[in-house]
């Protein structure tokens, strides 16, 4: 198992090379502000002292270093989703460390709160954020400059926590059958934006002949290609008899014939939870 999930993030997560990443209660991305210019080259010394305290095991110092995003993806990537500390879920993994000259040697770029360091020929790629003052590793599966705004329906985010998470799952439902993937990718927590992403990668990764791509899979894609593998919301019209039942950040919906739907508070809105099954 570990072979297999080290093989996979060798090609598409090369920076983390089988290191892992986890979904770890806490990496707030709230109170950010956008680095001086000047500490640019903290986007460096951000990823390398990550590693660097990983593979000597200081792990929750390592998890300071993680947005929430991050954290989401590191708990997918570690297999043990449900995990309340960001340092069992880095644990799972075998830490692969690339070294400081390699870390130098990748081209960085950056775009308002945002950087990214590519390795050679795009063979692999770290997203950063100015998060809380400094810079924090943010992307491995997907990174990119620039980030699509979530959905801005005023019935998301309006009315009581049972409508907004009705409304959101109607949205999901609407989205999926348009096959609207980039409006589906909007309603999904980090949490389960990682987990599709690692779906998709899996199934490329044991498809015969496939290749994975070793820059990341945008979320968009992954939905489409998770989408073609079975479907990931049953076709046909919105079901009647749906009931919602929330408990503090957390809300499941039921109706019948369908799977529960998990949902998460997260950003100030209700997003579809993660699966608490791993992906690999």
């Amino acid at each position: 198992m570990v072979t297999f999930r080290r093989s996979i993030l060798k090609t598409a997560v090369i920076a983390f090379a089988g290191g892992g990443l986890a979904a770890c209660g806490g990496g707030g991305d709230s109170g950010a502000r956008e680095p001086a210019v000047a500490d640019t080259e903290d986007v460096r010394s951000t990823v390398k002292d990550f590693l660097r305290l990983d593979a000597t095991d200081h792990r929750s110092a390592a998890c300071k270093l993680l947005t929430t995003r991050a954290h989401a993806q590191v708990e997918a990537l570690g297999g043990v989703p449900g995990r309340d500390s960001c340092e069992d879920s880095l644990d799972a993994v075998d830490s692969v460390a690339l070294g400081p000259d390699t870390i130098d040697r990748m081209a960085l770029t950056r775009r308002g709160d945002r950087a990214l360091l590519v390795l050679a020929d795009d063979e692999g790629r770290f997203g950063l954020r100015a998060d809380g003052g400094r810079w924090r590793i943010d992307d491995l599966l997907s990174p990119e400059l620039a980030e699509s705004p979530r959905p801005s329906d005023a019935g998301l985010t309006d009315g009581s926590d049972e409508q907004q998470v009705r409304a959101t799952y109607e949205a999901v439902l609407d989205a999926y059958r348009a096959r609207n993937y980039a409006r589906s990718c909007g309603l999904l927590s980090y949490g389960a934006e990682a987990q599709v992403i690692l779906t998709a990668i899996v199934a490329q990764a044991t498809a015969k002949g496939s290749t994975v791509e070793p820059h990341g899979l945008p979320c968009a894609k992954a939905v489409r290609r998770v989408e073609r593998l079975g479907g990931l919301v049953p076709a046909g019209a919105t079901p009647s008899g749906v009931t919602v039942e929330v408990d503090g950040d957390r809300a499941t919906v039921r109706a019948a014939g369908r799977e529960a739907a998990p949902f998460v508070h997260e950003e100030g809105r209700w997003l579809v939870a993660p699966s608490d099954q791993p992906v690999i």
